[in-house]
């Protein structure tokens, strides 16, 4: 059986030249390269199935572009939309919307929502919520020391004032903790991103102390909740390795902004580096 890694080293310049070469095509949309291919058929080799449960309908995409895409890479595809007070679904009639015109497109197309306010539960009905496939979450949008106002952590200004300062360093960590597990307790499917750090702290690795990832896990595998492998950043492999031991599923996802392709070579690696098998994805 060959090496998933070996796979991505020799491919290289195949895709730099398939760039190249179909950049201007509608198919540069999708990974419908040589590479790609092989890297599915070694996966489909150790009896694992490759979803995107990240993939936004936004920025040009669509859900006949998602179906379209899944036929052409190999790659099965989903429906996603953001949910929440500040974006385009937030009433239960526009999710019943969204849901039968992304079904309308491929009936086979997992449909579901990222949910962005901490009370969404509450403003969903149960009866909308049985029409999803699944919820997703991340952690990336938490509130004020005083319990305000959510801040976008990705935002400039929305993290500790001073990163310089390790007391407030810390004091910030604690809090987003807490945050982080709040979200895992929450009724969702899959939580994305784990581990993340805004971008004054992107390099703190070390806030994401052995601890406090077992914690993060812990709470994931008693809640059902699977653990995405972001296709660009999140999470490591010390974090994963943690959560296979521990039990967890995971998930994986490209959270595109567009209708263009992201490279899954990190997906493919992370799977041969922390010897992921069939059973450690999650199937709904």
């Amino acid at each position: 059986m060959k090496n998933i890694r070996t796979i991505l080293a020799a491919a290289t310049a195949g895709l730099a030249l398939f760039a190249a070469q179909g950049a201007d095509a509608p198919e540069f949309r999708y990974p419908k390269d040589g590479v790609t291919a092989e890297l599915l058929a070694e996966c489909k080799a150790r009896g694992i199935t490759i979803t995107d449960w990240h993939l936004h309908i936004r920025g040009g995409m669509t859900p006949e572009m998602a179906a379209e895409r899944e036929q052409a890479s190999g790659i099965l595809s989903s429906a996603m939309e953001n949910h929440g007070r500040e974006w385009e679904i937030f009433t239960n009639e526009r999710l019943v919307e969204f849901a039968a015109a992304a079904r309308r497109a491929n009936p086979k197309l997992p449909v579901g929502i990222q949910v962005n306010d901490r009370d969404w539960f509450k403003q969903i009905s149960p009866e909308v919520r049985q029409q999803l496939d699944y919820v997703l979450a991340d952690t990336m949008i938490m509130p004020d020391e005083e319990g305000g106002e959510p801040k976008k952590m990705w935002l400039p200004g929305n993290v500790t004032d001073d990163v310089n300062d390790e007391a407030a360093v810390q004091a910030w960590m604690e809090r987003y903790m807490k945050h982080c597990l709040q979200v895992v307790n929450e009724p969702i499917t899959i939580l994305a991103n784990p581990t993340y750090l805004p971008p004054p702290l992107e390099k703190r690795t070390d806030l994401w102390t052995p601890e406090r990832m077992d914690a993060l896990i812990n709470a994931a595998v008693k809640n059902n909740v699977a653990l995405e492998i972001n296709a660009e950043t999140y999470p490591g492999p010390e974090f994963i390795k943690r959560a296979k031991k521990a039990g967890a599923k995971f998930t994986i996802g490209v959270n595109n902004f567009t209708d263009n392709i992201r490279s899954y070579d990190r997906v493919w690696d992370m799977i041969e580096q922390c010897g992921l098998t069939a059973d450690d994805f999650l199937r709904l």
